[in-house]
């Protein structure tokens, strides 16, 4: 019964849209049962202390709601970049493959995976949650380069909030070793001296979805499909905003300042999140 019950729920939601996520707005809920304001529980699993040269780490996984992504951070050494010699560099790549996203077809790379590839290179670079100066080893010789690898295992919406969270834990959790330099010899690390990465800032992602005159807080794929227009709204430590993205129809003035101040309210509460994981890890 309830396999048939579901399958009349996706019949009626294809055939209705959007008048099936209002029909359930009108009483005040959502599909799933939670309030307009209601937010599902963020989970991080972060065991990870340490990296090793050759492996990616264990990975950190974040989990919103049924929206679940791993994110593993492999450090190599390398020369720094010829228009930047007294930096490192980190390379982000996101993975979102059909198996974890019915809207994503099979073949090359999907579009979503090169957007979010492309909105965490910016993030990176645009806080900085890490200073490429911190990342240099011998000036204009020996540099880290971090490849940070984000897969998503699932998707069931705010896939952008969870990615830039599993991230920025990784990132946090991450510790190099040290590498001895002596003129005339390669490189060496020490696997016996180990150092955190000095984080600038913590960066926390958070999104709704507008529908007419309502914003659901932290949407489900269904109701991200089904509305017209999302904003995901980006804050640092201190509570500035520094990145906002949106997409779909335009909102107005009023309303686009209640979905901001909800999205800094809902931020702040992910970074209270990230300080209380990586503090209880590092105990």
């Amino acid at each position: 019964r309830l396999n048939k019950m579901a399958d009349v729920n996706l019949i009626v939601k294809n055939l209705y849209g959007s008048k099936y996520l209002k029909s359930f707005l009108e009483s005040g809920l959502r599909p799933d049962g939670r309030a307009p304001s209601g937010c599902r529980p963020v989970v991080i699993s972060a065991d990870v202390c340490s990296d090793t040269l050759t492996e990616p780490s264990p990975p950190v996984v974040v989990r919103v709601g049924n929206t679940m992504v791993a994110c593993g951070i492999r450090a190599e050494l390398s020369s720094p970049q010829a228009e930047r010699p007294n930096e490192g560099y980190i390379l982000p790549n996101v993975e979102v493959h059909p198996m974890c996203d019915r809207t994503v077809r099979p073949g090359p790379p999907s579009t979503q995976s090169q957007v979010l590839t492309q909105y965490l290179k910016e993030i990176v670079s645009m806080v900085p949650i890490v200073r490429a100066t911190d990342l240099i080893i011998v000036n204009e010789q020996l540099c880290w380069c971090l490849y940070v690898d984000v897969l998503c295992l699932s998707n069931d919406g705010c896939l952008l909030d969870a990615v830039v969270l599993a991230a920025v834990v990784a990132l946090q959790k991450l510790q190099l070793p040290k590498v001895v330099v002596e003129e005339g010899t390669p490189p060496k690390v020490d696997p016996t001296k180990w150092f955190p990465l000095p984080l600038q800032s913590t960066v926390a992602c958070a999104t709704v979805c507008v529908l007419e005159k309502n914003i659901l807080m932290d949407p489900t794929l269904d109701e991200l499909i089904l509305c017209h227009s999302t904003v995901s709204l980006l804050t640092n430590t201190k509570g500035d905003i520094c990145g906002l993205y949106k997409k779909g129809a335009e909102i107005e003035d009023t309303m686009l300042f209640e979905c901001i101040s909800k999205l800094k309210s809902k931020c702040h509460s992910i970074h209270s999140l990230i300080t209380e994981t990586c503090t209880m890890h590092t105990k």
